[in-house]
């Protein structure tokens, strides 16, 4: 099975609606191509597993000359966050698929994560080039409301939460393809 690497860039996690407290960026161009973001400004890999960790790419990127390559195998990246219990929160950023890809890609958002668990799963974005889908696999597993995954070119995935509604919008190139209860 061949396996390509996709690239993701991440722009801006929690950026808060009419606030500027608690917003958090990251480009990745600070770091040196081929970096291992195990340990790194708090980048880790699932379950604290170095060799799971995303690698810091110039393979392709969206804004500057890296990107976070997740793929070859397995890659699970991880950037935690807590202390955010009630307002607008939107997590986006930018993802590149290739044509020749042909693994399952997942952008996944947990309200509960610790290494080695509790693990409590709020929103999976599903990236499936057997289907040639995006979808949200919680709420969508077979991608009825799925959209044409778009290759070769960079295209935003985000998550808008409203903490204190209790409720969530996904989205993947700028069609919303979940919301409702999170």
């Amino acid at each position: 099975m061949r396996h390509r690497t996709i690239s993701v860039g991440v722009l801006g996690l929690l950026l808060a609606a009419g606030s500027a407290s608690g917003q958090w960026s990251a480009d990745f161009d600070g770091y040196a191509d081929g970096t291992v973001l195990y340990n790194v400004d708090g980048w880790t890999g699932w379950d604290d597993d170095p060799a799971s960790a995303g690698t810091v790419s110039s393979a392709q990127s969206s804004s500057g000359p890296h990107s976070i390559a997740v793929g070859n195998g397995y890659s699970d990246a991880v950037r935690q966050f807590s202390g955010y219990t009630s307002g607008q929160w939107t997590l986006s950023c930018q993802v590149w698929v290739p044509d020749d890809v042909d693994g399952i890609t997942y952008f996944i958002v947990n309200n509960e994560y610790a290494h080695f668990g509790p693990y409590d799963w709020a929103v999976v974005l599903e990236i499936d080039p057997g289907l040639g889908l995006a979808h949200e696999s919680l709420r969508d597993p077979d991608g009825f409301d799925g959209v044409p995954i778009v290759y070769n070119q960079w295209v935003e995935l985000s998550a808008t939460f409203d903490l204190d509604a209790n409720t969530a919008e996904i989205s993947y190139g700028g069609s919303v393809i979940a919301s409702g209860v999170w």
